[in-house]
């Protein structure tokens, strides 16, 4: 092994940390680490976390970098132009994907977690037509969406199928990003994914294993192993006004998913199941059954998408809890039906401890270390 790469491997291991993924310079493998919850359950727009929510990140972080005067001053003001290539996978799927959309709001200055989903179509279609966009919202360039946005997918970067590059004309800047995975977003050369300082955590496990272990070694609960580790990075009342956000996300994408009625984008004409089947439903009841019933149109409504494999790339566009798998939704329907069944008595504390510990660690509402 080189002496660089042994250089390295030894940063990867001194600095794990809470939002960090290492990035290996011979392969595209990221080491499983700990991480903060709000890394985990980021807020964001469908339909994919590695395909929307990361090239929308890495968009913005190229404009943001354009704009940044102590860095490159003046560069914005020089812009004449924009050239977007997305490899690999983002180059054979990201259509379906809404990699474009999400590329193009990050350029014009959008985040995830803080775009107004009612504008996203109006605005993506406004580039199109006036060939035309604002970047980071404040100059305007050119940009012709066929020939400026590629989609090479017959070409793969070498560290991994997500990649991208941001080039800013005449010869301003040219920047490599990855997507790779969770909204995660790390730049060509980095040695974390958009990391900070090392900062030691008191419960570092990186397995449910080892999370168990630990709770039983110092007999605590999983939510306050959870509170602790973010303690070392955020304040509590930020912590939990944070948690409160998600949840609000949560339920906001439940409510637009049961209201929204017609069809599907993508193309395939499939007919959005949830507001019918809550329709149908009525009021929940005491019936222990009908919860079952209810788990599935939450789920339903939160995923924006049917069940059918085929169908997986083509959910809308709107803003959400991010959801990394089926399970993930369903986990959230069954913490939706706890808090409308318990919330008269649970505190909002409790409603917190609740949170942090079946949702962030996919281990269900209530769900504790045993003693």
């Amino acid at each position: 092994m080189a002496p660089a790469e042994k250089r390295q491997m030894q940063q990867q291991r001194e600095g794990r940390q809470q939002g960090e993924i290492p990035v290996h310079a011979s392969n595209d493998t990221l080491k499983r680490m700990p991480t903060s919850l709000f890394d985990l359950f980021k807020i964001g727009i469908g339909p994919s976390s590695s395909h929307t929510v990361g090239p929308m990140r890495a968009a913005y972080r190229f404009a943001e970098g354009l704009a940044d005067n102590s860095v490159n001053p003046g560069s914005l003001d020089r812009v004449t132009g924009l050239r977007i290539e997305l490899f690999g996978s983002l180059g054979l799927t990201g259509r379906g994907h809404g990699t474009d959309r999400g590329v193009l709001l990050g350029l014009m200055g959008e985040r995830p977690d803080s775009v107004d989903p009612a504008t996203i179509v109006a605005r993506v279609e406004a580039v199109r037509t006036s060939r035309e966009l604002l970047l980071f919202g404040r100059r305007a360039v050119p940009f012709h969406l066929e020939q400026d946005l590629i989609f090479d997918g017959a070409h793969s970067l070498p560290f991994h199928p997500n990649g991208m590059r941001f080039t800013a004309l005449p010869d301003i800047a040219s920047r490599v990003f990855f997507s790779v995975g969770g909204g995660f977003v790390v730049e060509e050369g980095e040695t974390v994914a958009e990391g900070g300082a090392k900062t030691p955590l008191p419960y570092p496990f990186t397995s449910a294993d080892a999370m168990l272990e630990m709770g039983h070694d110092h007999q605590r609960r999983i939510d306050e192993m959870v509170l602790a580790n973010e303690l070392a990075w955020h304040p509590e009342a930020e912590i939990r006004s944070g948690i409160a956000r998600i949840w609000q996300a949560m339920q906001d994408c439940t409510l637009r998913g049961l209201e929204t009625e017609g069809v599907l984008p993508g193309g395939l004409s499939v007919v959005r199941r949830a507001p019918s089947l809550c329709k149908r439903l009525g009021n929940p009841s005491a019936d222990p059954l009908s919860a079952m019933d209810w788990l599935n149109v939450w789920a339903i409504a939160r995923q924006r998408r049917e069940r059918r494999r085929r169908t997986r790339r083509h959910r809308a566009y709107q803003r959400r809890r991010r959801h990394h798998s089926r399970g993930r939704a369903l986990l959230h329907a069954i913490a939706e039906w706890d808090h409308r069944r318990y919330r008269a008595v649970l505190p909002g504390r409790g409603r917190h401890r609740r949170i942090i510990q079946g949702e962030c660690l996919d281990l269900g509402c209530g769900s504790r270390l045993p003693g």
